[in-house]
């Protein structure tokens, strides 16, 4: 809608209410003298318009007109904001702001002012520099228009009607949203507010949306979709002279040459920001653009060269925006870069120092991290570079102690962006991704300085924090009073949100457009309502809110506390791609080493993985694999394992290392002579000398329980008879043998194994054993599932399951497998269920053989429930128990190998025993009893 449009409209209303009585007044008169400027968008017209306004203002208060000075109100921050006077855009802001809902106004007018106003405190925010605060009042815009239009039948906002209720501009409103989730890092967020934004633009607007929109992709490094949102905007910018079109052609120039920046053709990065800087002329975007030219300046450019674009991009910023600006910070930023990258150590500090001050508000002088709040730092998506940056160059210069601070503050702004700020998780995994060489980082120099408990706070702090998010907001809701018809709204909003981007996913994949665009729509609506849900879910549950955003990160001493009562060692592991940190708490204390590693450890990582995840008995994978088995043994455990150590190994594993169970590895290689026999029942195993089990975090230890009491068992074996879906052979069979081993135990074969019965009995089971098909889905994880009878019971559902399990048995093909995200681990169908609360998870790493599991999953529960071991424990032994019966080729890893206890290792209740073991028991006591008695009578006679 134009803003010729919004002014009639208004004026339109006005006249309808008849706002001044019959007669004709002085207000009446001044109000047709505004109509008849302000229809001219061009700023030296509206400036004309503003002592007209202004005498609305007075004339208005005076007789207590407060429709008239509302409206004057809102009209003058209009005139300001497209003057660019923020100043005055504030001013009267505020000045609304005060005053707004205490005003004696008519719904109608009421219903444009509010919106309005929010939108106008954005504008006013994001022009400052202030994105948080911008953020919040252009989010407040989008819930007063839902309230207004409503959603449809679909659950999405009624785009069409926004023009009737908005007298701003809806497309600049999903635009400008979209604008502060980019500054906040949430790429992923800010595309969904860019589609609408496109969508809803006007035809000589939609250039620069599209533009903007490209940007976004860039940054995620999705090339091929950002460079081809960028031409499409060329290619349908007007062929003008206007100001505005001038402006839009500039940036797309400049994000051509971002693009090409960012491939490494310095050349042609070069031609795009010349053009860039030829074709603009307004200062607010000569600042972007001579910021990019900052940005691809090469080390060899002269220093004049460098400083004088520095000096006029500065002199631009301060003269547009003020000195404390965040774009002011990224100047300094960028020519920091620049020094850097010519080893001048000392000066690129002095400049990152400045760039810090000025997003954290200081005065001029030294920048010392350690008196920074990183919670408030203003634009913490670039302080998270500018700041590694100045920690990296400190360390450079063996200033570790000072290098440190920025560090610690690097950290606390990491985890304000996770906690806070960015709400999509595919974001929050790019944020991963990114930030972990910046830990890297920080663990070296932590390590040089002789700070291991350091070191490994910054090790634990740069994984899984998606999933640690996720699960202590599970903990928070289970351990707080909130009633369950409360939970189970947002519940349903997160299922229906879920389901929308399954759907939107696959669209996508077909090439769908026309589809795409509807769940566009409906992603953002059902987004939005779910946040808000959660805003006011914090709010009226403070408990909760407190929980849920408690650090819980445990103390080296409390991880050590908790393993020496489980009597275990944990080995965690931290990749890139030249070295390796392994960190080694084994109950007294904390280890670290730094070991080296090459192309040919991920070779062997490879190697292991494929001789293994498939049945193949060639003397060459047999070679290969013992080979890279026994290299791997000898770089993972064989420096840190004690002879007189525990046996209970937890891995936390990162990157590859996923991908293999470490009860493969080889302690030793066979001599030569049996080498030419191809026997895989002959070699020595890491099996046969410790118990395995494996987590994604330290931090996941605290969600634990100390026995399973008592233990109810739910186990599921589904047919497909109605589906086409290959039908497992031994699965009921399975299920059948494990639950006689269980007092009371819930089974559900074939036909009965529906999702219904799953949830109907899901409450009151603390064990749950799935015998069944499963599918990972790496090109759409949320199309992931796990297969019943009736139906499938995708990630996201599983996500949303109310139940109290302890233990989650996935007997079922590659239910351990996944998407890998840096710094996150393995995201699929086991991450899920310890996401939705469940601490302890079996899972398998590549396609389950029946037989060879069912003997296994028998003899694993045997030993859980009736000898009392612990988890790890029972599946280790139950996989050694198998390779000491099996003499032949299946003791081929492939057979033997795949499950792996994941989580908390705590035993089941020793002790509790099923009914029928119970009643032997009682039998055969009797029963010598009865024997014993007899005997001593006859000895007595």
């Amino acid at each position: 809608m134009s803003y010729i449009r919004l002014i009639s409209l208004v004026i339109g209303i006005m006249i309808g209410l008849n706002l001044n009585a019959q007669k004709p007044s002085k207000l009446d008169g001044l109000w047709s003298l505004v109509t008849s400027k302000i229809i001219y968008t061009h700023p030296d017209t509206l400036r004309k318009t503003i002592p007209y306004l202004k005498q609305i203002e007075l004339l208005a208060d005076k007789e207590q007109n407060d429709q008239s000075w509302a409206l004057s109100q809102i009209y003058l921050s209009y005139c300001y904001l497209m003057n660019e006077e923020s100043e005055g855009l504030g001013r009267h802001n505020r000045k609304l702001g005060k005053r707004i809902y205490k005003l004696e106004l008519e719904d109608g007018i009421l219903d444009i002012i509010v919106p309005a106003h929010h939108f106008l405190n954005g504008k006013y925010f994001y022009d400052k520099g202030l994105y948080e605060q911008a953020h919040l009042y252009y989010q407040k815009t989008i819930d007063d228009l839902i309230r207004l239009v409503g959603v449809d039948e679909n659950g999405t906002i009624k785009y069409m009607s926004l023009d009737d209720v908005f007298i701003m501009n809806a497309q600049d409103l999903f635009n400008d949203v979209a604008l502060t989730y980019y500054k906040f890092g949430d790429f992923d967020k800010a595309l969904d507010f860019y589609d609408i934004a496109v969508r809803l633009a006007d035809k000589d607007k939609k250039a620069r949306k599209l533009n903007n929109k490209g940007l976004s992709y860039l940054e995620l490094g999705r090339m091929s979709e950002g460079i081809s949102c960028i031409l499409e905007a060329e290619r349908i910018n007007p062929i003008s002279d206007s100001e505005y079109d001038r402006q839009t052609l500039s940036l797309i120039y400049k994000n051509q040459s971002y693009y090409y920046h960012l491939r490494g053709m310095t050349d042609s990065a070069t031609y795009f920001i010349l053009k860039a800087l030829d074709v603009e002329t307004k200062d607010e975007f000569k600042v972007k653009i001579m910021q990019q030219q900052l940005r691809i300046l090469g080390q060899n450019t002269e220093s004049a060269v460098a400083e004088q674009v520095f000096g006029e991009l500065s002199s631009l910023t301060q003269k547009q925006m003020g000195y404390y600006h965040p774009d002011m910070s990224r100047n300094f930023m960028l020519l920091g870069n620049w020094y850097m990258s010519r080893n001048e150590w000392e000066l690129a500090d002095t400049q990152f120092g400045n760039g810090i001050r000025i997003l954290a508000g200081k005065e001029k002088g030294a920048c010392d991290c350690a008196e920074i709040d990183g919670t408030t730092i203003s634009d913490k998506r670039m302080a998270l570079e500018i700041i590694h940056k100045k920690a990296y160059v400190l360390s450079q210069v063996n200033r570790g102690e000072e290098a440190m601070k920025c560090f610690v503050l690097l950290d606390e702004v990491i985890s304000a962006l996770r906690k806070k700020y960015i709400i999509n998780d595919e974001s929050k995994y790019f944020l991963a991704e990114i930030t972990k060489g910046m830990y890297a980082d920080a663990i070296s120099n932590a390590i040089r300085m002789g700070d291991v408990e350091r070191a490994y706070s910054f090790s634990n702090a740069s994984r899984s924090m998606v999933l640690m998010q996720q699960v202590q907001n599970k903990y928070a809701v289970n351990s707080t009073a909130i009633p369950k018809d409360v939970l189970a709204v947002g519940e349903q909003y997160l299922v229906s949100l879920s389901e929308l981007e399954k759907q939107m996913e696959n669209a996508r994949l077909k090439k769908i457009e026309k589809t795409t665009k509807e769940l566009d729509d409906a992603i953002l609506t059902q987004s939005r309502l779910y946040e808000k849900w959660m805003q006011q879910l914090e709010k009226d549950y403070p408990l909760y809110y407190n929980m849920k955003y408690h650090s819980m990160d445990l103390s080296v001493a409390e991880i050590n506390s908790r393993l020496r009562k489980e009597e275990a060692t944990i080995f965690e592991y931290f990749s890139l791609e030249d070295r390796m940190y392994v960190f080694i708490l084994d109950g007294r204390d904390l280890e670290v080493h730094e070991t080296r590693i090459d192309s040919s450890f991920h070779s062997d990582v490879n190697q292991v993985h494929a001789a293994i995840s498939q049945y193949d008995m060639t003397k060459e994978t047999y070679h290969a694999f013992i080979e890279s088995s026994y290299r791997l043994y000898q770089q993972l455990l064989a420096p840190f394992i004690k002879e007189d150590g525990v046996r209970n190994i937890v891995i936390i594993p990162d990157e590859e290392l996923y991908r293999i169970p470490f009860e493969v590895l080889l302690r030793k290689k066979p001599n030569s002579r049996t080498m030419a026999d191809v026997n895989y029942g002959q070699l020595d195993y890491a099996v046969w000398h410790l118990d395995f089990s494996y987590n994604y975090s330290t931090n996941l230890l605290q969600f634990t329980h100390d026995e399973t009491c008592p233990p109810s068992f739910l186990g599921l074996a589904p047919t497909f008879t109605n589906r086409d879906i290959e039908p497992l052979k031994d699965n009921h069979l399975e299920v059948q043998a494990i639950s006689e081993l269980y007092d009371g135990a819930r089974t559900f074969l074939s036909e009965e194994a529906t999702t219904l019965a799953l949830k109907q009995h899901l409450g009151a089971s603390n064990i749950l054993h799935l015998s069944t098909h499963a599918i990972f889905d790496d090109a759409n994880p949320l199309d992931s599932r796990i297969e019943l009878a009736d139906t499938s019971l995708y990630i996201y559902e599983i996500l949303a399951l109310d139940h109290q399990l302890d233990l989650a048995i996935m007997s079922a093909c590659q239910t351990a497998s996944g998407k890998r995200r840096k710094g996150e681990g393995v995201v699929g169908l086991t991450r899920a269920f310890i996401q939705s609360g469940c601490p302890s998870v079996i899972a398998s790493l590549w396609d389950v053989p029946d037989k060879q599991a069912m003997r296994i999953q028998q003899e694993f529960h045997q030993l859980l429930v009736q000898d009392g071991l612990r988890k790890n424990q029972a599946l280790s032994s139950a996989k050694r128990s198998y390779l000491e019966r099996t003499f032949t080729h299946r003791t081929h890893p492939f057979f033997w190998a795949y499950f792996v206890q994941i989580g908390d290792t705590s035993p089941i209740c020793k002790g509790t025993l099923p009914w029928k073991t119970i009643l032997y028991g009682s039998l055969v006591l009797i029963l010598g009893i009865t024997i014993g008695s007899f005997f001593k009578k006859l000895k007595k006679d």
